[in-house]
């Protein structure tokens, strides 16, 4: 499939630090650090930690995205794919307990 540089991909991004998913579009171009660092302010996950797996849209299991350099394009990722985060170094709902919020009356 042809790529245009200005290619964008729509992607479902779930973790395993949040029971919340999104949908954000990123550049077929992009490489998996890049992708990496962008996915570390939606996810809250550690870009040095986070280890990344590609679901297609029945939801199966396609490959670890683990080579830093790669593009999505490489991948053949399109639009409706789920990209799943994990971050061994975090909790899973350490981002959703309020019982460390303080708390002001």
């Amino acid at each position: 499939r042809p790529t245009r540089i200005d290619a964008m991909e729509n992607l479902r991004i779930t973790s395993s630090l949040s029971n919340f998913g999104s949908e954000k579009r990123f550049p077929a171009l992009m490489t998996i650090a890049e992708l990496k660092g962008r996915l570390e302010l939606i996810t809250g996950a550690s870009s040095s930690s986070m280890e990344l797996e590609l679901y297609d849209k029945d939801d199966k299991l396609v490959c670890a995205l683990s080579d830093d350099a790669a593009t999505l394009e490489s991948f053949s990722i399109a639009s409706g794919m789920r990209v799943h985060v994990t971050d061994r170094a975090k909790t899973a709902g350490e981002f959703e307990d309020l019982s460390a919020v303080p708390k002001y009356e």
